[in-house]
């Protein structure tokens, strides 16, 4: 069996600020983000903590291991793995699935402080298929734009508004925009979602017609040059428009690029 040894990592006390630094307007570190190798410099774990480890692996006489700097794999047979571990590894069937767990192990106290976990031991997790895509009918739309209810919807070729009522169970939703509610997406990368091309979305599946207003976040910039490369900003508003329909809906764009 192959089990992962995930290491402590050195100053996690200080990610959270540091994400807040440079993702926060106006912070003086907004916008500096750091490079993978900045990263792993400031949380890497310590060569203390993969010496310890490598030493009780090659003690409990395990010789297929493999350095991912963050994690440690190995491989050992059952009998190894719960003589290191105080465990006792069986096969459980989870969903029809059959997995090797344990329901509980311990570690050397020594290495309390340079092991967060080992996985898979006590995690069973859960595996269930991912709900089938099918052909639905296409049903006809309030504004009638699409009366083609005869039609059929392929979801696992497109996601259209009748796929995303079923997969999010939504199709009962009846919005209001006088209750206040109000909706918003993020666009980055300097990209931005383009209204003309929501209206011809919005027209072609009946939608209520709406406009999307723009927030501008740390000198964003709202490109409506059909030319550029509009992606996701595009499939955001789009898919926004066919679940929140007639709410109000805002686009905020934020500058930089990593």
């Amino acid at each position: 069996m192959t089990l992962q040894i995930g290491l402590k990592l050195q100053n996690i006390e200080q990610l959270e600020e540091k994400l807040k630094a440079v993702s926060t307007p106006g912070s003086p570190d907004y916008g500096k983000y750091m490079e993978a190798d900045e990263v792993n410099e400031m949380f890497n774990p310590s060569e203390e903590s993969r010496a310890a480890v490598k030493a009780w692996l090659k003690d409990a006489g395990v010789t297929e291991v493999a350095d991912f700097g963050w994690y440690i794999n190995f491989a050992t047979s059952v009998s190894n793995a719960n003589s290191m571990l105080g465990s006792s590894f069986q096969n459980f069937m989870v969903d029809g699935v059959e997995k090797l767990r344990t329901l509980e192990y311990s570690i050397p106290d020594n290495l309390v402080d340079h092991v967060e976990l080992l996985s898979p031991t006590t995690f069973f997790g859960r595996t269930k298929a991912n709900m089938p895509v099918k052909k639905l009918a296409r049903p006809t739309w309030r504004m009638g734009a699409r009366q083609a209810s005869n039609s059929s919807v392929n979801c696992a070729k497109l996601t259209e508004p009748p796929c995303l009522e079923e997969m999010y169970n939504y199709g009962g939703y009846n919005e209001s925009a006088d209750s206040g509610s109000r909706v918003g997406f993020g666009s980055f990368l300097n990209q931005s979602a383009i209204q003309t091309d929501l209206t011809l979305y919005q027209k072609d599946y009946g939608l209520p017609l709406t406009n999307f207003s723009v927030v501008l976040i740390n000198g964003g910039e709202d490109h409506q040059d059909p030319k550029r490369d509009h992606g996701e900003a595009n499939l955001d508003s789009q898919f926004m428009a066919a679940s929140a329909k007639s709410l109000p809906m805002t686009q905020f764009i934020t500058a930089g690029k990593p």
